[in-house]
C-alpha cells in the first residue's frame, strides 16, 4: 500500500514538474505560435475584405483553419503549389511545440529523476499527461486567436457566415451537419495533435527529434493531398467530410494512441538511462 502512495505520489511531482517546465516556462513557443497565427489570419482577413463587406467570426475563423482542401485525384504542378497553409501550420507546430519535448527534457535533466527515483513508468506517464494537457491549452490558443479576430470585427462568435464559407471557403455548410461540423472542429483536432504529440515522442526516443518531426511532416503532406482513412489528416477537413467516417477516425486515433503510448513506454523501459550520454539529440 506505501509502495502504491509513493509511486502516486512520484507521478504528481512528475505531472507538475512537467506542466511548469513543458508548459509554464516554454510559454514563448505558445506566444509564437499566436503571433504566426495570427499572420495567417490577418492575410485571410485581407482576403474576405477584397471580395465581400462581410467580416468573418470565431466558427468561420476555426472553419478557414480546419478547411483543408479538396482531394487531388492526380497530382499536378498547381496541386502541389496549392498547399492548406493554416491547417498545415497549426498540426506541424504541434510537432515543434509539444512533440519534442519529452526527449529535450530526458536529455537535459529527465535521466537525474530516473537514477533518482527508478521509476520510468511515471516520467513516462507524467509525459502523457503533459502531452495531453498541452494539446487542450494548445487548442485554447487557436480558439482565443479566432475569438480575439472576431472581436477586433465585431462579428458574431457563435454563428457561421454561409458567404464566406461558400464564396471564400468553398464549404457547402447546408450538407454538413452541426455533429459533423462540431467533430471536424473541435473532437478530431483534439484527438489528432494528441496522436501527432505520442507519436513523436514514441519515434524521438527511437531514433531522434529530428526524425520523428521529418517523418510526421510527411505524413501530414501525403494527408493534405490525398484521402484514405489512415491518414489522419483527412478528419480535420471540412472540405473531406464527406468522403470520411469519424467513426474510423476516432477508432484509428485511439489504436494509435494506445500503441504509442505504450509501446513507447515498453521500449523506454529497456533504455539504459546511464548510458544516456551516447545517445543524440
Amino acid at each position: 500500500m506505501d509502495l502504491v502512495a509513493d509511486n502516486i505520489l512520484l507521478l504528481k511531482r512528475q505531472i507538475k514538474h512537467d506542466v511548469k517546465n513543458g508548459i509554464f516556462r516554454r510559454y514563448k513557443i505558445y506566444l509564437l505560435f499566436i503571433i504566426l497565427l495570427s499572420v495567417i489570419l490577418a492575410f485571410w482577413n485581407k482576403k474576405i475584405s477584397l471580395n465581400m463587406v462581410n467580416k468573418a467570426g470565431l466558427i468561420d475563423y476555426l472553419m478557414y483553419i480546419f478547411s483543408g482542401k479538396e482531394e487531388v485525384g492526380k497530382l499536378t504542378n498547381q496541386d502541389i503549389f496549392d498547399i492548406p497553409i493554416a491547417w498545415l501550420f497549426v498540426h506541424i507546430y504541434v510537432l515543434f511545440g509539444i512533440g519534442t519535448y519529452p526527449k529535450t527534457e530526458y536529455m537535459e535533466r529527465g535521466y537525474q529523476f530516473l537514477i533518482r527515483a527508478g521509476n520510468k513508468w511515471c516520467w513516462w506517464l507524467g509525459k502523457c499527461v503533459y502531452i495531453f494537457l498541452s494539446v487542450i491549452f494548445y487548442y485554447l490558443c487557436i480558439v482565443f486567436t479566432g475569438f480575439i479576430f472576431s472581436v477586433l470585427n465585431g462579428s458574431s462568435h457563435n454563428e457561421v457566415n454561409k458567404e464566406i464559407c461558400e464564396r471564400i471557403l468553398r464549404i457547402d455548410i447546408n450538407n454538413i451537419t452541426d455533429m459533423k461540423r462540431y467533430l471536424c472542429l473541435v473532437i478530431m483536432p483534439l484527438l489528432l495533435f494528441m496522436v501527432l504529440g505520442f507519436v513523436c515522442m514514441f519515434i524521438s526516443f527511437l531514433q531522434n527529434n529530428i526524425v520523428a518531426v521529418i517523418v510526421l511532416i510527411g505524413y501530414l503532406s501525403i494527408s493534405a493531398y490525398w484521402c484514405n482513412d489512415l491518414l489522419l489528416g483527412n478528419y480535420t477537413m471540412l472540405l473531406r467530410v464527406h468522403k470520411i467516417s469519424f467513426a474510423i477516425g476516432i477508432i484509428v486515433s485511439a489504436i494509435v494512441l494506445l500503441l504509442s503510448g505504450f509501446g513507447g513506454y515498453r521500449y523506454f523501459r529497456n533504455m539504459d538511462v546511464y548510458g544516456r550520454e551516447q545517445e543524440e539529440m
